[in-house]
Formats: structure tokens, C-alpha cells, sequence
């Protein structure tokens, strides 16, 4: 599975990345720019057309929950976006970014080992 490495656009306050993408996000991910009702018809074409994964559940305006494409609440599993948009990459491309997640995965392991603390010399807390 090619990862799509853009730190800049959906790394959370943390400093991981969230587990979830919006539209905006998908559409900035596809070069694809347009109002909120062309986001959503080009997003639900993309789901009838190319295999693009449906979006979660969410609650309706007014109550209720729909699966359907909303501008402003659908929400995706990014895994499983970044998947699909994995296969769009050249072999190249697609190692090149899996090498620079790699390498950020390594970096927040770095990080996080840095801040544990030895307790009584033989447990490890954050």
C-alpha cells in the first residue's frame, strides 16, 4: 500500500496523522477544486465510476444518520483513501513515498522513546 505524505495538510496537533479525511481534503489530494456541490458530485462519481471508498456514517440535518456525500460532514478512513489513491502512482513515486513515511514513522518512534522515563530502573512510563 503507497502512502500519500502531504505533513503539511493532515498531520493532527500531535504530530500524527488523523485518522480521518473530509472532502476538502480529498479534493486538495486530487488537484480538484470547485464548490461544496461539485466536491460532492465529483466525489459520489468517483465512488459509482472508480471503486472510491464510501464515506462514514454521519447524522443528518435534523436527525437521522445517511452514508451519503456531504460537503461538510462526511468523513473518511484515510487508510483506506490513501489506498485508492496509492494505486494512481507510478511504482516509482509510489516508493518514494513510501520511504518518506517510513522515515516519519521512524522519527515519531524517536520521538516518542525520547520522552520515556525509567521508574524505579525497571519500568517504563510516559
Amino acid at each position: 500500500m503507497s502512502v500519500i505524505s502531504r505533513p503539511q495538510l493532515h498531520l493532527a496537533q500531535g504530530g500524527t496523522a488523523a485518522p480521518t479525511c473530509n472532502t476538502h481534503w480529498i479534493c486538495v489530494q486530487l488537484g480538484y477544486a470547485g464548490g461544496d456541490r461539485r466536491k460532492e458530485r465529483y466525489i459520489k462519481t468517483l465512488i459509482e465510476k472508480r471503486g472510491f471508498p464510501q464515506p462514514l456514517p454521519h447524522e443528518k440535518w435534523g436527525g437521522g444518520i445517511s452514508d451519503t456525500v456531504s460537503a461538510t460532514r462526511s468523513e473518511w478512513i484515510r487508510a483506506g483513501v490513501e489506498e485508492w489513491l496509492g494505486r494512481y502512482l507510478p511504482p516509482a513515486a509510489g516508493a518514494a513515498l513510501d520511504a518518506d513515511a517510513k522515515n516519519a514513522a521512524a522519527h515519531e518512534m524517536d520521538r516518542a522513546a525520547g520522552e520515556l522515563r525509567l521508574v524505579a530502573g525497571t519500568e517504563a512510563r510516559l
